[in-house]
């Protein structure tokens, strides 16, 4: 459940910073994982990462593991 709130809170700024002015004083600090994903994974994702936002530091580096259930199908 945690993850969930925090993966929503992430869309919800992203969708914020990426209608918000153009000026440098917006910044969104967020993994490029979920900022990527988003679009594929929910129907009505107002953002499109590579027009809306543009990287200016990496902060940090980390793996991103996709995973789902072996039995379902």
């Amino acid at each position: 459940m945690i993850h969930r709130i925090v993966t929503m809170e992430l869309l919800v700024g992203s969708v914020v910073v990426s209608k918000g002015p153009a000026d440098g004083h917006t910044l969104l600090m967020g993994a490029t994982g979920p900022i990527s994903i988003n679009p594929a994974t929910y129907r009505n994702v107002s953002y499109a990462p590579q027009k809306d936002f543009v990287p200016i530091s990496l902060v940090a580096s980390f793996p991103l593991v996709v995973s789902t259930n072996a039995i379902r199908r």
